[in-house]
């Protein structure tokens, strides 16, 4: 049985397919209802009959071909491309993932509003409709404003004679102390605004402690940088989380700010957070504190060592998986609707998953637990099965010798290559997931962290931050990344770690099509990645 759906041939091409729908529609309408719209610049009358058709039958003759795509990994379904809106694109290069704001009313100046500061009219802020406020929470580029509006959302103090804040208000509830907030959907999109002055912000959120008594139990700092890793105990995340974050002395709101010795932290806990846990479940000895690059580096290969002698003894491990995600950015609606779960600051979250779980109602018996890196773990199986080749061999040589999605067209953009090293490969995939989905690979056979060397994991976190710069530069503002990797205690060499990211886009950041694993894209990949090659080129430079 050969594997079905996916875009991968095992000689390593992608395959693809194009709609070229002509057809026939039986027309069942019973009435007419013929109006006049409007008028043209010539007061000609506009009226609705193209609309009612007369015909019994309407034929459809060469509608707007579509490419259709089918994921490498078919649980995540199949892209499908809108080859007039692609070919536009493929001209122009105009490739944004910022919303589009060409509007005759848009404009900075906030003057009207700020005019309620003052309480004309005896009008003030807090008198706007809240729709308006969190708009202005969410736009606003003026410092006075966001003041204002932080002061609404919840209950700051002040020194004597001073504007600038120098903590927030609490109260009791039950046996706790909590910060006194009258509005959160308004407080955190305040919070939010990399426009609000850094005393707000530290005021409100980014103080440690402020969001809760969350333990700090790691951290990360030079001359450039400082860093907090939290516990989280009772977390989402069964067993609990940690999460890296930006510290309130290192203010970084966004990739514009984000410095490369900052990711280099921010992964180095999680690194570390990873190593000493397994570690301390292995009864390996390690030092009992803060480990530089190499200290890591040995402590991981002694994991790796003793990882291999307990599956030749034919034994697992307790928790052998890792997740590691991030949510980058921050976005809500004026109606209250958010759109993307991050918070504050830059951060990252990680945690370690539990081989099996207790079965509910069936005593002795346990469940396997998730990990989205099991989904690839399986189809790299199936795909050795069927073909007796590693599926990411194939992958990679699809990716280094990929032809147009659009193969009628003369130009020379073949790549879906954004940036290498002689580690890691950032690619966009053929079949993007939100049209600007991006992928970074390790190309050696290392299916997770505790795999991976030292050289390796400098060379991934490099390219992570040259991917969410050159995103950023491409007017991404919120991305979700992730790890996909094989269960530690997996011994097969065919899976590869790699890292997906997935900007919002600003016109669908999701409905029912992306809820079917139907994702409609209105480029081809080929430009996207060469768009971004470009942005990852500068950012290099600049290094």
């Amino acid at each position: 049985m050969k594997v079905e759906r996916s875009g991968l041939h095992p000689d390593g091409y992608f395959i693809w397919g194009i709609h070229r729908p002509s057809y026939n529609v039986l027309n069942v309408r019973r009435r007419d209802f013929i109006l006049t719209l409007g008028h043209d610049s010539d007061g000609i009358s506009v009226t609705n009959e193209v609309n009612f058709p007369k015909d019994s039958v309407i034929n459809v003759k060469d509608a707007q071909c579509v490419y259709e795509i089918p994921n490498v990994f078919p649980f995540w379904g199949t892209s499908f491309v809108l080859k007039d809106k692609a070919d536009h694109i493929s001209k122009s290069l105009k490739i944004s993932l910022l919303p589009d704001t060409n509007s005759i009313f848009q404009t900075n100046n906030w003057r009207i509003i700020k005019e309620f500061i003052k309480g004309i009219n005896g009008c003030t802020l807090k008198d706007l409709p809240r729709p308006i406020l969190l708009t202005i929470a969410i736009c606003c580029e003026d410092e006075e404003l966001l003041c204002e509006i932080a002061k609404l959302s919840c209950k700051l103090e002040f020194s004597s004679n001073s504007k600038i804040p120098t903590g927030i208000s609490y109260e009791r509830k039950g046996s706790r102390l909590v910060p006194i907030i009258y509005d959160k959907d308004l407080f955190e999109t305040v919070a939010n605004n990399p426009f609000l002055p850094d005393s707000y912000k530290k005021a409100m959120v980014l103080n440690p402690g402020v969001q809760g008594d969350s333990p700090i139990v790691g951290d990360y700092f030079d001359e450039e940088t400082n860093i907090f890793e939290y516990l989280r105990t009772n977390s989402y995340i069964a067993w609990g989380h940690y999460a890296s974050n930006m510290a309130h002395n290192s203010i970084r709101y966004s990739a514009k700010s984000l410095r490369l010795k900052d990711i280099q932290g921010l992964r180095h806990l999680y690194y570390q957070r990873t190593y000493i846990r397994l570690a301390d479940y292995l009864g390996i000895d390690f030092k009992r504190g803060f480990l530089d690059e190499e200290e890591l580096e040995k402590l991981r290969v002694s994991i790796y060592e003793k990882v291999k002698k307990i599956i030749s003894n034919g034994d697992s491990l307790r928790f052998n998986a890792v997740l590691w995600g991030w949510n980058y950015g921050f976005g809500f609606t004026p109606n209250g609707f958010r759109l993307h779960a991050s918070h504050q600051q830059i951060h990252q979250q990680f945690a370690l998953i539990p081989h099996t779980i207790e079965m509910v109602g069936r005593k002795n018996e346990s469940l396997n637990s998730y990990a989205i890196g099991d989904l690839v773990s399986d189809f790299c199986k199936e795909f050795r099965n069927s073909y007796n080749i590693s599926l990411f061999d194939s992958l990679i040589k699809a990716i280094k010798t990929n032809k147009r999605t659009n193969p009628f067209c003369n130009s020379q953009r073949n790549s879906l290559i954004a940036y290498e090293d002689e580690n890691v490969i950032v690619y966009v995939p053929k079949a993007q997931r939100f049209q600007s989905e991006v992928h970074i690979m390790v190309t050696n056979p290392m299916g997770n962290i505790v795999e991976i060397d030292l050289k390796t994991r400098r060379s991934l976190d490099k390219a992570l931050f040259l991917t969410i710069k050159g995103l950023y530069e491409m007017g991404a503002r919120m991305v979700t990344c992730c790890e996909a990797s094989k269960r530690i205690d997996d011994i097969s060499r065919d899976q590869h770690l790699f890292y997906y990211l997935l900007p919002k886009n600003p016109i669908s950041p999701g409905s029912f099509s992306e809820w079917q694993l139907r994702w409609i894209c209105g480029h081809y990949p080929e430009d996207f990645a060469y768009v971004l090659s470009n942005k990852i080129k500068d950012i290099s430079m600049s290094l």
